[in-house]
């Protein structure tokens, strides 16, 4: 993509991009949270495991699960030190790395699943959207309540990593050094960056480091202040209206405009940020 501010859909980005490397059937079932190595059953002393149904956003159906609520695991193993966090990384045994913002696990209280609820069938699922049979989701798998929290379903399967086997708590300004070096960050520069995490780093780097090389470097970029927000609004929202035949796919569709409107303006106030130091 050649064009300024393409962004890839949250639904199809994320789900290509972890491997479907698979565990072994017999391999122990450990996670390490807070540098603690802990089992199953120890697991189950912290947390007490509960059956959910989810809208499973690999294979589009409903799908009952065991597992465990992710902030008494938290809890347990950070105390109250990690709501002051900027976010949680999921590590998976293939070193596939997905991080989610404190803000979203404490408004929509993820769950780490470690088997279906019929604990005689296999862990695994057929990862349609790569054309992959038997992806083995152990150890552990984090899910949504994608039902009773139906804005959830929108996102697909950006926030649902699989294979998780270490969980830690980060801050942007040291794990994203390069890409988020902003000093006294508003709450509105930390949406701004989850946002472009989300529908832009994949595409597009930022401090000709961290990102994708698909599009432009949006940082260092003077054009994002010279052509300003409105340039902006229509770039991310309607690319096509701006340059026919662009390869650059719209904002998520799947969000209302207002929403959408929400979107833009929190990723421009983030690369503003940036391109003013």
């Amino acid at each position: 993509m050649t064009q300024s501010f393409c962004f890839v859909l949250v639904f199809f980005s994320i789900v290509s991009c972890q491997s479907s490397k698979l565990v072994e059937e017999q391999a122990p079932i450990s996670l390490t949270i807070n540098e603690k190595d802990l089992s199953l059953e120890e697991l189950k002393q912290i947390a007490t495991p509960v059956k959910v149904t989810v809208h499973e956003a690999h294979l589009n159906t409903p799908i009952e699960y065991l597992a465990f609520p992710m902030v008494a695991l938290l809890n347990s193993q950070f105390g109250e030190e990690w709501k002051k966090s900027d976010g949680i990384l999921f590590t998976a045994l293939d070193g596939y790395r997905s991080d989610v913002s404190i803000e979203k696990i404490l408004k929509y209280k993820p769950l780490l699943a470690f088997s279906f609820a019929d604990e005689s069938k296999a862990f695994k699922i057929d990862n349609k959207a790569q054309n992959e049979k038997d992806v083995e989701l152990g150890p552990y798998y984090l899910i949504w309540d994608n039902i009773r929290n139906a804005e959830l379903k929108r996102t697909g399967a950006y926030g649902w990593p699989y294979q998780v086997d270490q969980i830690d708590r980060i801050q942007y300004a040291s794990y994203y050094a390069k890409a988020f070096p902003i000093k006294n960050p508003t709450p509105d520069h930390k949406k701004g960056f989850e946002l472009f995490k989300t529908y832009c780093m994949s595409c597009h780097s930022v401090s000709g480091e961290e990102g994708g090389a698909k599009g432009p470097a949006l940082y260092p970029n003077p054009g994002v202040i010279q052509r300003g927000y409105s340039s902006f609004r229509k770039w991310t929202q309607s690319p096509s209206k701006v340059k026919a035949g662009t390869t650059m796919p719209p904002l998520n569709t799947n969000l209302t405009a207002k929403e959408r409107d929400e979107v833009s303006s929190l990723i421009y106030k983030y690369l503003i940020a940036l391109n003013k130091k």
